[in-house]
């Protein structure tokens, strides 16, 4: 009498489970998956290669911000410097030169992946296509003032009206004190993300602050009272 020999079920390792999924999940959604090294300098990466037409040899460290809309490019390379320098999540818009030549709207997202001791092994992150978006916004609008944008100018005033240290305003907005020095620089503002900058303008509005627009100018005023920026 013969014996049917099965093949046995394969067992699944529910972290290896997980990883897969987790993995397929990012494939889905992502452009491009990415890595770097602790100092912030990118790996060859294939999406990035298929995405740009960029070689290997021409992407790799930083070499991947020539492929960057040229009016974003310093705008992001400060954004990814300031991450890496925080050891802080990376969250920025640029326009990327896509391998048929246009230029195309991406979401680049990334985090430090940290050893036992807390120290950066690495950097991994992703670039989501962003549908319809024709331009990057960075500055608030202010309401009634004709898409006059609050500037870094206008958020040191503020601050120096409420007599608030930088301590003071990133306790009232629930920032972080290097990002709100961030957004009382012009040559940074850029690199803050929208939601940063809405928290920095609610705590002022809170505390009495009127930001206000006129023929092209931007002010603000403290009970009425007008100061200029």
């Amino acid at each position: 009498m013969g014996v049917s020999m099965g093949v046995e079920p394969r067992v699944e390792d529910p972290t290896e489970l997980a990883h897969e999924r987790y993995s397929a999940l990012v494939r889905a959604v992502a452009t491009v998956v990415w890595t770097a090294t602790p100092d912030g300098s990118t790996r060859v990466g294939s999406d990035w290669t298929t995405l740009t037409g960029q070689t290997t040899e021409e992407m790799t460290g930083y070499g991947w911000l020539d492929a960057i809309h040229p009016e974003d490019r310093e705008r992001t390379r400060e954004a990814w410097r300031t991450a890496v320098l925080h050891q802080g999540v990376y969250d920025t818009d640029y326009r990327i030169q896509c391998a048929d030549g246009i230029h195309r709207w991406f979401n680049a997202r990334g985090a430090p992946v940290l050893d036992h001791d807390g120290a950066i092994r690495e950097w991994v992150g992703m670039c989501l296509p962003i549908t319809g978006s024709k331009r990057f916004q960075v500055d608030l609008r202010i309401p009634g003032s004709s898409g006059t944008r609050l500037t870094a100018a206008q958020v040191r005033a503020a601050r120096a009206l409420l007599g608030w240290t930088i301590e003071r305003l990133s306790r009232e907005a629930e920032l972080s004190p290097s990002t709100v020095a961030r957004i009382e620089d012009a040559a940074r503002i850029g690199s803050v993300r929208r939601s940063n900058l809405d928290a920095a303008k609610a705590a002022f509005e809170a505390n009495g602050v009127v930001f206000t627009g006129d023929a092209g100018r931007v002010g603000l005023s403290l009970g009425g009272t007008p100061t200029a920026p």
